[in-house]
C-alpha cells in the first residue's frame, strides 16, 4: 500500500431527479418548491426539456447545514 494516495475516493457529484431528493431529506415535493422560493434549499437545475434536477453536493451541503443549525439550537419544530 502507498502512502501517497488519499484514504477516501474523490468525491463524485451525481444529479439527483425530484423523486430522490425527497427521499433524501424527507421533504414533499411542495416544500421544497417553496423552499427554493424562499431560497432555503438549493435550487434545481435545468438538465434538458422540463427535466430539473438537484447537484448531490448541494443536497449534502444543505443536509449538513440542517444538522448544524439544530445542534446549535437554531431550528425549533412548532408541534402546531
Amino acid at each position: 500500500m502507498s502512502f501517497d494516495q488519499p484514504i477516501y475516493p474523490p468525491i463524485t457529484t451525481r444529479l439527483l431527479r425530484l423523486p430522490e431528493v425527497i427521499n433524501i431529506v424527507g421533504l414533499c415535493r411542495a416544500t421544497i418548491y417553496n423552499r427554493m422560493r424562499d431560497g432555503t434549499f438549493p435550487k434545481a437545475i435545468p438538465i434538458g426539456g422540463r427535466l430539473v434536477a438537484w447537484p448531490s453536493t448541494d443536497i449534502d451541503k444543505w443536509i449538513d447545514e440542517q444538522i448544524t443549525a439544530a445542534s446549535d439550537g437554531l431550528i425549533h419544530n412548532d408541534p402546531h
